[in-house]
């Protein structure tokens, strides 16, 4: 019976290799499990204990699955781990849904108790998409890009990653971060209801009753703007400065 199955799994997942779409005729999708089923009318395969997908470098295992060869994607839960690269940055994570779509662009998404790393950055969260080089996270505990020093909690975030780097985010709700000075280590706080982050200006805006610490000063202001590179800051809007004294 155990050698049953697995042919059976061989034979499916190679099905999953011959059907896949043209445009992704290159990078064949194999699905495996203890026990699986098929239905040739509708597409969709389910699959039960030690289920494991491989698309080219990407690994996904959980405890069952359900896929379907005429859309590309799959449905993987309970006990999901992730390991392998995406859009070529090394990823692994945890969590206890995952949903992925091969045909371009690729898509993989993540729900409940989302955890682990891309890259450089690190995700705690309840749920993640990633679309080719975007991302889009909801209810945030942290994210953290260590090769930028920046962290961050909020209810909301959404942004870019291109050439290995960190290129743009936009957060929102109860947003706090923390920059560390990649030079001489001075942390910076900034909090408020929403963050702009662009690589290419070099800059933090917080807007939203934004408050800004750093060296022992605390500055409030509409609007905050940092430059991570020089931790210089700028208070737009009814700006106030108070000071620590020794």
């Amino acid at each position: 019976m155990r050698l049953f199955k697995t042919a059976l799994a061989v034979l499916l997942l190679s099905l999953f290799s011959i059907f896949s779409s043209p445009f992704i005729c290159c990078a064949k999708v194999k699905l495996t499990a203890d026990n699986m089923t098929f239905d040739t009318a509708t597409g969709l395969l389910v699959g039960l204990g030690n289920v494991t997908l491989i698309r080219e470098d990407l690994k996904v295992v959980s405890d069952r699955c359900e896929g379907s060869y005429r859309e590309n994607t799959a449905r993987m839960w309970q006990n999901v781990r992730a390991e392998g690269t995406w859009s070529g940055e090394n990823l692994s994570f945890q969590c206890q849904e995952l949903n992925a779509s091969f045909s371009k662009p690729e898509r993989i998404s993540m729900v409940g108790s989302v955890e682990g790393r891309f890259g450089s950055r690190s995700l705690r969260c309840y749920d993640v998409e990633m679309i080719g080089d975007r991302f889009i996270a909801t209810k945030v505990s942290r994210f953290q890009d260590d090769d930028e020093g920046i962290s961050l909690s909020c209810d909301r975030v959404k942004g870019a990653i291109g050439d290995g780097m960190l290129r743009e985010f936009e957060a929102n709700g109860s947003v706090k971060m923390e920059i560390k000075h990649l030079k001489d280590g001075t942390l910076t706080k900034i909090s408020g209801g929403k963050a702009l982050y662009s690589k290419d200006r070099g800059s933090i805006v917080m807007s939203g009753g934004a408050v800004a610490v750093q060296r022992g000063r605390k500055i409030t202001a509409k609007n905050v703007v940092f430059y991570p590179a020089t931790s210089k800051i700028e208070a737009k809007g009814s700006p106030k400065i108070t000071f620590d004294v020794e």
